[in-house]
């Protein structure tokens, strides 16, 4: 059993609609009892200094909505729903009623930030707890990396495309200045550069991701059909970006 001493007191304990809901014998409150997660602040200051511009409870308590999220195979979204009415969530999460939840660009940037070796030596940790305490059995949460290596690859698709667009410009860039399709380029590289929805969640990320396929075969198009002033452009553009994008998504998940 975990140290008592090593946990915070529960802010739910007296509550009495917590009281009324959820027994002593509910596995949320044997998870709370059992699982420690004191090391985890420290642990993750220590891997990512970054996450110390975050809140001080926020790594724990994104720490303990994964743990939830893992347990009941959920997507980011469906957690955070889960976090705004389920007496158990609030519980575990140690999170009082009227508090607000994290959004689901927190759990984005927590998991960007302990990267994706960081993730699986986390929650293994918190894994193996479960399973040597009994909390596991046959409901034993699976520590699916798929979300953060979704992110890591994603990275590197928008690094790679960045890099076409930045060649095309470059190509479309002579003696005398950049073609007009230079500076088309140029002001919508910058403008998804900008862009930071996509830390609002897998649906915001996957129209994010759209945006930069799309760019990268535009400029694909502009360099190869720079002397062709018959090209069809339109309907041969839609068409490319259409296959690019569908190509892009399918070569995204991971091991397919």
């Amino acid at each position: 059993m975990a140290d008592a001493a090593k946990h915070r007191p529960n802010l739910l304990d007296g509550d009495p609609i917590i009281q009324a809901l959820i027994k002593e014998d509910s596995e949320f409150r044997r998870m709370w009892d059992l699982i420690d997660l004191s090391f985890v602040r420290d642990w993750v200051a220590e891997r990512c200094p970054a996450c110390a511009e975050l809140p001080p409870d926020d790594p724990e308590l994104l720490t303990r909505l994964i743990i939830l999220q893992l347990r009941d195979k959920t997507t980011d979204a469906e957690a955070i729903d889960s976090a705004q009415t389920n007496c158990g969530y609030r519980y575990f999460m140690n999170l009082p009623w009227g508090e607000p939840v994290p959004d689901p660009s927190a759990l984005t940037r927590f998991r960007d930030c302990i990267g994706v070796d960081g993730y699986k030596e986390l929650f293994g940790r918190i894994a193996d707890q479960a399973h040597e305490r009994g909390l596991a059995g046959k409901r034993r949460f699976k520590v699916n990396s798929y979300p953060v290596e979704l992110d890591a690859q994603t990275t590197k698709v928008v690094a790679k495309l960045d890099q076409k667009v930045e060649g095309a410009i470059a190509a479309l860039t002579g003696p005398s200045g950049p073609e007009p399709e230079a500076i088309d380029l140029n002001e919508r590289l910058d403008a998804v550069r900008r862009d930071a929805s996509y830390r609002l969640g897998a649906a915001w990320r996957e129209r994010w991701l759209r945006t930069w396929v799309e760019l990268g075969a535009r400029a694909e198009w502009m360099v190869e059909h720079r002397d062709d002033p018959l090209a069809p452009k339109d309907k041969d553009l839609v068409f490319r970006l259409q296959r690019v994008a569908e190509k892009m998504r399918r070569g995204l998940k991971p091991g397919s």
